[in-house]
C-alpha cells in the first residue's frame, strides 16, 4: 500500500490555500447588489467595533481591519483543516507515514513477481492451471526470492543462476518456467545496471560542472602581486649576473683581454 509523506499533505495545504486566495480576490472585485460595498471573503455582515472597524485602503479600496484579519484567518485555517481531514483518513487506511525499507523491499518485489508473471504469460507456454501450481509450489516460490535477489544485488557464492536453475529437474513446467526467468531476470539486472551507471555519470558531470563554476578568476590584487614578485625575480636574478659580470672585468681588464687578442 502506497504511502503518503509530508510532501504529499504540503502540497494538499498549498493547493486549498491558493484556492482559497483566488475564491478572495474574486470576491474582493464584487459588490453587494444592495448597497453597493465590496464583499469580503467569510462575510461582509459581521458586526466588528472598536479598533477592528477602522479602515485603510489597500489596492484602491477601502478594507475594515477586523473582516480582513477574519479573511486572512479563514485563508489559513481551512487548508489546515482540509490538510487535517486528510491525514486523518490516511492515517485509518495505514496510508501515512514513512514506508521502511522491508515496506519498500516488499513493494519493490511485488512489482517484480508482476513482471515476471506478465512475461510468463506473454510466451503462452503456460496455462492457467501451471500459474496456480507455481503458486502453490514453496519451492517455485523461494526461487523467485532467490532471482529477486539477483536482480537487486548481482550473484553471490550462496546465490546464482545455476544454483537456482538446479532445483528443478529437466523437462518439468517449473523448469521450463525458471529458464525463462533466469534469461529475463538477466536482461533486468542489466537493464538496473546500466540505469545506475547512467545516473552515477550524470551526478559526476553536474559535480564537475559545480567545481567548474566554484573555480573562480583570481582577484586582480593577487595578479598584481605575483607580476611583483615575478619583476623582483627577474631584477635579483639579473642583478646576480651582472655582479658576477664585473667581478670578472676587474680580474681581468678589458685592456689585457685585447692585448691578448
Amino acid at each position: 500500500m502506497k504511502k503518503h509523506g509530508f510532501t504529499h499533505y504540503l502540497k494538499v495545504f498549498l493547493l486549498s490555500f491558493a484556492f482559497m486566495i483566488v475564491l478572495a480576490v474574486f470576491s474582493y472585485t464584487r459588490k453587494n447588489a444592495e448597497t453597493g460595498e465590496y464583499l469580503y471573503l467569510v462575510s461582509s455582515s459581521i458586526n466588528v467595533q472598536g479598533f477592528w472597524a477602522n479602515e485603510f485602503v489597500l489596492f484602491g479600496r477601502t478594507f475594515k481591519i477586523g473582516l480582513l484579519l477574519i479573511d486572512l484567518a479563514a485563508a489559513i485555517l481551512f487548508p489546515l483543516a482540509l490538510t487535517g481531514v486528510f491525514l486523518l483518513l490516511d492515517i485509518g487506511r495505514g496510508k501515512a507515514g514513512k514506508k521502511s525499507k522491508e515496506e519498500l523491499n516488499k513493494e519493490r518485489y511485488e512489482d517484480f513477481v508482476d513482471g515476471i508473471g506478465h512475461k510468463l504469460n506473454q510466451t503462452h507456454l503456460f496455462n492457467v492451471e501451471d500459474f496456480r501450481h507455481f503458486r502453490e509450489n514453496s519451492k517455485f516460490q523461494e526461487c523467485l526470492k532467490k532471482l529477486y535477489q539477483i536482480y537487486s544485488e548481482g550473484e553471490t557464492e550462496e546465490n546464482t543462476y545455476f544454483l537456482v536453475l538446479r532445483k528443478f529437474d529437466k523437462g518439468t513446467k517449473e523448469r521450463d518456467a525458471i529458464e525463462y526467468l533466469i534469461t529475463y531476470t538477466g536482461q533486468k539486472r542489466q537493464e538496473y545496471l546500466d540505469k545506475e551507471a547512467e545516473l552515477q555519470a550524470q551526478k559526476e558531470a553536474k559535480d564537475n560542472q559545480k567545481d567548474a563554476l566554484d573555480v573562480t578568476e583570481e582577484p586582480v590584487e593577487n595578479k598584481e602581486a605575483e607580476e611583483q614578485e615575478e619583476k623582483e625575480e627577474k631584477w635579483v636574478i639579473k642583478r646576480y649576473i651582472g655582479n658576477i659580470v664585473r667581478k670578472h672585468f676587474k680580474r681581468y681588464p678589458i685592456k689585457n683581454t685585447l692585448q691578448e687578442l
